[in-house]
């Protein structure tokens, strides 16, 4: 006899006779009946698959929830209780990872410490170095040691501390002025214009071998003028002793 496995109901056999069925079939449809009915109250005890509860209506969910954290809540490095010194530190202070496996801060330079780099180890650092020496180059750089280029322009200011000294009595030219430190030893240089060769400039006198003119006008040294001067008084007492007249003998020579 062969039965369902949900609601052990006996299945129809072919030979019996049709008045043995109605039995069974009538045991079945009740046994189905059932099974109907208990699925309805299933039903209705749940709620619709659309509906909505409050939260007052779900147990403990408002105390839950009010344990939560706000969703926009935000949190520095000084809410962090494995960061320390975040209040603390320094501007540009960087972030490391301390021994105890929290993280505090510090300057870059006292975690790399004393290093040093290769000159492949900086990126650009050759191109960089290159484009020195070209502009360099170009302003006036040395080509070798102690050999300038032909033609050198300054268009600022140039200060020399220990002095500059030029031989061989090349062309040389300022404008408008060539400017010594007091600590100068001496700009030493000679001038084939005119004549005139000045052969020491210093913060602390100048020494210059003439004649010397300027703009077409000779300039005099101190002892030239002070020669110019007293031979100058000499010639006026002179002129004033031979010009002295004896008026008493000449009065008595009219009496005569």
């Amino acid at each position: 006899m062969t039965k369902t496995k949900k609601l052990d109901m006996e299945l129809p056999q072919e030979g019996r006779f049709i008045s043995s069925e109605f039995p069974i079939l009538r045991e079945n449809l009740t046994k189905i009946d059932q099974a109907i009915a208990q699925v309805e109250e299933k039903v209705d005890e749940k709620a619709p698959l659309q509906h909505t509860h409050t939260i007052s209506e779900i147990t403990d969910l408002e105390s839950a929830l009010n344990g939560k954290m706000a969703a926009d809540k935000t949190f520095t490095f000084a809410d962090l209780s494995d960061i320390e010194g975040a209040k603390d530190a320094a501007n540009n202070y960087v972030l490391y990872k301390s021994s105890n496996n929290n993280f505090t801060f510090g300057s870059a330079v006292s975690l790399l410490g004393a290093h040093q780099h290769k000159i492949e180890d900086i990126v650009g650092l050759d191109d960089f170095r290159a484009k020195i020496n070209q502009d360099l180059t170009s302003y006036g750089r040395l080509t070798s040691p102690n050999e300038w280029k032909n033609y050198n322009k300054f268009t600022s200011k140039v200060t020399m501390s220990g002095g500059l000294e030029i031989v061989k009595n090349s062309p040389f030219s300022t404008s408008p002025l060539v400017g010594l430190s007091a600590g100068s030893t001496g700009l030493r240089r000679s001038f084939s214009i005119s004549e005139s060769v000045v052969t020491r400039l210093s913060a602390n006198g100048s020494i210059l071998k003439g004649p010397l003119t300027v703009d077409g006008e000779r300039v005099y040294t101190k002892s030239e003028v002070d020669a110019a001067i007293l031979a100058g008084i000499k010639s006026l007492k002179k002129d004033l002793t031979d010009k002295i007249t004896n008026w008493p003998a000449l009065a008595d020579a009219e009496l005569l």
